[in-house]
């Protein structure tokens, strides 16, 4: 693990010295049981599921020594190697003994004091020492395992050296990268702490009783110009056991002002996975409510183009929309238009041009959508829809509508649904129904009914 990897061995040293843990071996089975138990734990902090378990094994403090030696030589350049004892006394840091020998030095101390550490290259969480109090052996666990869990959604190696080893970060950069996955590997630890300790992380209603001042303490002053991330992953986790964490993959997201304050100007273009089309959105959000995010603010238009519904089993065309929306992040208020020349369904695969205007409540923390109401076109017959699609943990969405045709004609919705041509009927059409499309992999017009 480059550069990360000495922040991260450190930390293993500080918490084992203070367990006073003894090298006691342990059985695979009851580490693999401890490892995953601590692991769930860690996601249902985060809001943030683990796509595979992370496979846990004992390792011996000779083949420890031997990774860090490995290491050691990657990562440090030959003239730190060379020069360490020196730099540390030029700069007052250190007065001890000489160091001659770094690399026999790190190998050394880290060697002896550490307790467990994750491998981004093996993707494996290895034990070092066994047999500590239970808190500690946990709080030295979710910190780790943390790092698993980040590894497996962000590529912890891709982004602590973005090209793979040849240093296109400077030492800033690499320092500010290392911060954020420990910093956040340290939060998550603290909140795994305060579970076990207070047998539940506080709710929003209790930590909104402390006093206001004291809640500033410590609140980051400085404000940033300008935040430039490209080839990144947005994630929106949900505190509701229920609902799946929203995921987004950012191809550029240019943020400016970005403080405690006032609000931070975005620029973003992300792909949006079902349908699979390109959002472009620009607006502003914030400031951060650090006591109940959801609270944040949130405006902005957007576009969305090239949306395939193709990527929905069942129904077919590409679709654009634009729009523009406002609100906080668990209620936003939507209002726009979508223009579907060539919409089908599979039981006919006619093309029909459909267009639509809605105006919508988007809970962003969760995906649920409610829809107050659609007005549409679907050929020559209009139409409204009103009601919710609502996100379902494991399965997809359950879409419950209120339909209503006042006055369409038969044939544009059998030309859309029967492949007979010319339609079998004409006519007019008056008619309220409700439908409902219940979660599942089968295809949308199997999974429908009125």
């Amino acid at each position: 693990m480059p550069r990360k990897f000495f922040a991260s061995a450190l930390f293993a040293i500080g918490v084992s010295i203070c367990a006073n843990a003894q090298e006691v071996a342990t059985a695979p089975v009851e580490l693999q049981g401890t490892v995953d138990a601590i692991a769930k734990e860690v996601a249902q902090i985060r809001g943030l599921p683990f796509k595979r378990g992370v496979p846990a094994e004992r390792q011996s403090t000779a083949q420890f020594q031997e990774y860090l030696r490995r290491k050691i030589d990657e990562v440090v350049p030959a003239s730190i190697l060379l020069n360490y004892g020196r730099i540390v006394r030029t700069l007052g840091l250190y007065r001890g003994p000489a160091i001659d020998d770094y690399s026999a030095m790190m190998t050394s101390v880290m060697g002896s004091q550490a307790g467990a550490y994750y491998d981004p290259k093996q993707q494996r969480f290895y034990v070092l020492m066994s047999r500590m109090p239970e808190l500690m052996q946990g709080v030295l666990y979710s910190h780790e395992l943390y790092h698993a869990l980040q590894d497996q959604h962000f590529d912890l190696s891709r982004f602590l050296e973005p090209a793979g080893g040849k240093r296109v970060l400077d030492s800033d950069q690499a320092m500010a990268r290392q911060a954020v996955v420990e910093g956040e590997a340290t939060y998550v630890m603290n909140l795994w702490a305060l579970q076990k300790a207070m047998k539940s992380i506080p709710p929003r209603e209790m930590r909104q009783q402390a006093p206001k001042n004291d809640r500033h303490i410590g609140k980051i002053k400085i404000v940033v110009d300008e935040i430039d991330c490209q080839e990144s992953k947005l994630i929106i986790g949900t505190a509701k056991p229920d609902k799946d964490p929203k995921e987004f993959d950012l191809q550029r997201i240019l943020m400016h002002n970005v403080g405690p304050n006032d609000p931070w100007q975005y620029d973003a273009n992300l792909v949006n996975a079902i349908p699979k089309g390109d959002i472009h959105a620009k607006g502003t959000f914030g400031p951060w409510v650090n006591e109940s995010p959801g609270d944040s603010s949130l405006t902005g238009q957007y576009t969305f183009d090239h949306a395939d519904l193709g990527t929905i089993k069942g129904i077919g065309g590409i679709l654009s929309s634009t729009g523009e929306f406002s609100g906080q992040l668990n209620r936003i208020v939507v209002d726009g238009v979508t223009e579907t020349p060539d919409f089908s369904l599979d039981t006919a695969n006619n093309p029909v041009p459909l267009h639509t205007r809605f105006h919508a409540i988007v809970d962003g923390t969760s995906g649920d959508t409610y829809l107050q109401p659609v007005e549409a076109k679907l050929l020559n017959s209009e139409f409204t829809s009103s009601g919710a699609i609502v996100n379902v943990k494991g399965k997809g969405h359950i879409i419950d509508l209120d339909v209503n045709v006042p006055n369409g004609r038969i044939q544009d919705f059998l030309e859309l649904a029967v492949k007979t041509k010319p339609p079998i009927m004409t006519g007019r059409l008056n008619m309220k129904t409700k439908l409902h499309i219940r979660p599942g992999e089968e295809s949308v017009t199997q999974k429908l009914s009125l």
